[in-house]
């Protein structure tokens, strides 16, 4: 194995770097446009997952005796902090109300 240093040339056309777009943050946009948690039940366009309740409900069963209906959503808040989750081994997530 040969430890000899090779230099390396570069044929690229830029020269100095640009700023990457944040990844993250579109994935975080999208789960708020998907979630509308922060838009009162009232006031939430028919998108995400507000309209795929919609699409699904009223269930009812087979005899027409039963209907489930929709009357909307909430999350609430984690109960425990990241840190907390991180401590105790815990999964990090909200629960959801239907």
């Amino acid at each position: 194995m040969s430890t000899k240093y090779i230099e390396r040339q570069s044929f690229a056309k830029l020269t100095s770097s640009f700023p990457l777009p944040d990844f993250v943050e579109i994935q975080k946009e999208s789960f708020r446009w998907f979630l509308q948690k922060d838009v009162p039940p009232e006031q939430r366009k028919k998108q995400g997952l507000h309209e795929v309740f919609m699409e699904v409900f009223p269930v009812q069963d087979f005899t027409g005796n039963l209907v489930l209906e929709y009357l909307g959503y909430r999350v609430e808040e984690p109960p425990y902090s990241v840190r907390e989750c991180k401590e105790r081994g815990r999964t990090y997530a909200s629960p959801l109300y239907v």
